[in-house]
Order: C-alpha cells, then sequence, then structure tokens
C-alpha cells in the first residue's frame, strides 16, 4: 500500500504539473454559460470593465468569472486533478477545457479518467 501510494502521488503531481502548464488562468469566462472568455483572462483576478466609469476601470476585480475547479494555483490545480481522477464532476471540468481552449484537450481529461480513475483509484 505504501509503494501505490508513493506511486499514486507521484502520478498526481505530474498531471497537475501538465494541466497547470496547459490550462494556466485560461478558466476565466465572462459568463459561465457562455464561450466567451473574459477580457483580462491573463490576469489573475477578473475585471468588470463595463460597468464602471473611464477612470475607475482599474478599481474592480472580482473572481466570479473563475470557476471553482482551475488551474491557475498548484493547489487548486492538484484539487482539479483529484477531483477529475475521483470522477466528481469532471464531465463539468471537460466542458470548461473545451471552452477555453479547443476540443483537443478532451483527450488529456480522458486520460485522466482512463489512467487516474480505472488504475488507480479503483485499486484502492
Amino acid at each position: 500500500l505504501k509503494y501505490w501510494l508513493v506511486l499514486f502521488m507521484l502520478v498526481l503531481y505530474i498531471c497537475t504539473l501538465m494541466a497547470q502548464s496547459f490550462l494556466n488562468r485560461k478558466f476565466h469566462f465572462q459568463d459561465p454559460d457562455s464561450f466567451d472568455r473574459a477580457i483580462d483572462g491573463n490576469k489573475a483576478w477578473c475585471s468588470d470593465i463595463a460597468s464602471l466609469p473611464p477612470g475607475q476601470q482599474e478599481a474592480a476585480y472580482w473572481q466570479d468569472c473563475i470557476p471553482r475547479a482551475h488551474f491557475d494555483t498548484f493547489l487548486w490545480a492538484f484539487v482539479t486533478i483529484f477531483q477529475i481522477m475521483t470522477g466528481e464532476n469532471w464531465n463539468t471540468v471537460m466542458y470548461a477545457g473545451m471552452r477555453a481552449t479547443h476540443w483537443g484537450f478532451t483527450l488529456f481529461f480522458w486520460f485522466l479518467i482512463i489512467f487516474g480513475q480505472i488504475l488507480f483509484v479503483s485499486l484502492f
């Protein structure tokens, strides 16, 4: 059991680093149900530029445009990868990844499901 846990943590760590390098700050959306990315998607916070006067556009930052499962920090990327590997609402994360990038990232999510959930989590 010790070797399995070490191997599982190593795979989880590697998948977290891969996902963070691919999807860092790409899960910023204007609306949770739309395909439009946020205007300032490369910043850590989202700004409400449309509702502010021109002189105060940098003043309002919020985090509503970022879903709970994201890959911006290592901690949240680790939690999101663990969420995908356990099968808890993984399809929402996959669809957000497809909205953020393109459909090719479904292969990465399917790899996580097959390799993580079936091979690792079911063995425990």
